[in-house]
């Protein structure tokens, strides 16, 4: 993990995102990350490379070519709804980010992050399986605050700036009336949100708000660089 911050734009991000990233498979439907394949009675399984996630691979089909349906099975991923000439077709044309997302490598290539500035976002509302006391961790300040702005980066990581309404009133916390720009913790993988980190499912619901919404955040003790980092993000009732 890096410890020294470099700034560049969003836009450097996402080349550097892209960068990091492996073809499902190469031109001429050579193997990439599948490395073999075989289709019986309408469904296609695809044999994956060692280490790959079975289970980001099925999403990334299922989000990239219509119609089709994908399921893990292990080490390989079985296809349906698609036929298998077009199925290779697409997959010559999707990456898959190789590298866990961490927002620690965001922050330190992140400086006045560029996106979806009006804080319009989409209007899917996340779900809450969790609660944020659930998730709070370590002591940390707890605020109340009202969304002013969202930028998003790659999905899922996003910054978020917004309006300190109640907060400590000492210590080295934000105060009430504060502008401070958030960027909630969420552990993922090539976009993939991990099913089994309680606090990476909270706070994946900060990809969605908007601008005027309240929103409570636990964050991190200290600001790195200006960026508060929320151990926990969610949403006000």
């Amino acid at each position: 993990m890096r410890t020294s911050f470099l700034f560049c734009t969003v836009t450097a991000l996402f080349v550097s995102a892209s960068a990091q990233a492996e073809p499902l498979l190469l031109p001429d439907a050579k193997p990439g990350l599948v490395t073999a394949w075989s289709t019986t009675s309408g469904i296609t399984t695809l044999t994956l490379a060692e280490g790959v996630d079975a289970e980001a691979v099925a999403q990334l089909i299922i989000d990239g070519i219509k119609g089709a349906q994908a399921k893990p099975d292990g080490e390989r991923v079985l296809i349906t709804g698609v036929s298998e000439a077009r199925l290779l077709s697409q997959l010559q044309a999707m990456d898959l980010s190789t590298e866990d997302d961490d927002v620690d490598a965001m922050l330190s290539e992140l400086q006045n992050p560029g996106g979806d500035d009006d804080g319009s976002g989409s209007s899917i509302r996340a779900g809450k399986k969790v609660q944020l006391h659930q998730v709070a961790g370590p002591p940390g300040p707890l605020v109340d605050a009202e969304v002013l702005q969202v930028q998003h980066a790659r999905y899922p990581l996003v910054v978020v700036t917004v309006k300190v309404r109640r907060g400590p009133k000492s210590g080295k916390g934000p105060r009430p009336g504060d502008t401070i720009r958030v960027v909630p913790y969420v552990k993922s993988k090539g976009g993939v949100v991990d099913p089994k980190h309680p606090q990476s499912q909270l706070n994946v619901g900060a990809w969605y708000v908007q601008k005027g919404d309240r929103v409570r955040l636990r964050l991190e003790e200290k600001a790195r660089k200006k960026l508060w980092v929320a151990k926990a993000f969610e949403r006000a009732k």
